[in-house]
């Protein structure tokens, strides 16, 4: 069976994250046995310059969209995707912003014990559907324990130093590949998709990685550019809308 590595870009307060994260695994899912796939995450964070307390939620949705009538219409948009997807978002429950370093820590810790996925899903839900204000640490600890990392020793590396340095070593890294916005795909290191694509995006993307690119060192390149078929420049359309 031939492997597939995505490397993902992500954030945990990002909805398209988490509707991206859903429609990537029902990629997998339907061409199972086709691919063995694997996934890893890394931080992209969209708030870097917030407080360790973050922000309200209203306040943030403002500033970045420019009024709260076009907050309301994105948040809206991405809870009918979602539930699309399978996902039963609650953006109106959230009342903070956190800023995400030490949760894309905590993610770091868990791909070094073999449960990554899990605790990326845990994050995600834990904001996402259900409100958590994950800027408190206790809370924060414990979603990351639901996933499945040891509660004492995520406690100790918050508590500590490991896993700054191989964070910013992946910021530099999504700064290398023209990482600009999230969710950021990219498969076996060749071939990048952007943003929250539909199912049919990613199972293209599978396809195409392996017999069109060539091994060894080459230029990542955007799915839209193999224009292979008609799907294929289909996504490209989309891509470039965002």
């Amino acid at each position: 069976m031939v492997s597939v590595t995505v490397e993902s870009f992500i954030d945990i307060t990002c909805p398209w994250c988490f509707i991206g994260k859903r429609r990537l695994e029902q990629a997998i899912e339907q061409d199972r046995g086709a691919y063995a796939v694997s996934v890893s995450w890394h931080p992209f964070q969209l708030h870097p310059d917030l407080s360790q307390s973050g922000t309200e939620w209203s306040v943030c949705r403002v500033t970045k969209f420019g009024s709260h009538e076009r907050a309301e219409d994105h948040d809206a948009r991405a809870t009918v995707a979602g539930r699309s997807a399978g996902l039963k978002l609650a953006l109106d429950r959230i009342r903070r912003v956190p800023n995400t370093w030490d949760a894309h820590r905590l993610i770091w810790l868990a791909g070094q014990k073999g449960v990554q996925s899990d605790v990326v899903e845990a994050l995600f839900r834990a904001y996402l559907v259900e409100g958590c204000d994950l800027a408190e640490r206790e809370l924060l600890l414990q979603t990351a324990a639901l996933g499945g990392l040891d509660r004492d020793r995520a406690a100790s590396l918050l508590a500590g130093n490991d896993g700054v340095e191989e964070l910013h070593s992946e910021e530099r890294y999504a700064r290398r590949l023209g990482v600009r916005s999230i969710p950021f795909m990219l498969f076996n290191g060749r071939l990048y998709v952007t943003g929250s694509q539909p199912t049919d995006v990613y199972r293209t993307a599978f396809r195409e990685v392996l017999p069109r690119l060539p091994a060894g060192p080459s230029p990542v390149c955007r799915i839209e550019e193999l224009k292979t078929d008609s799907l294929a420049t289909k996504a490209g359309k989309e891509l470039k809308a965002d």
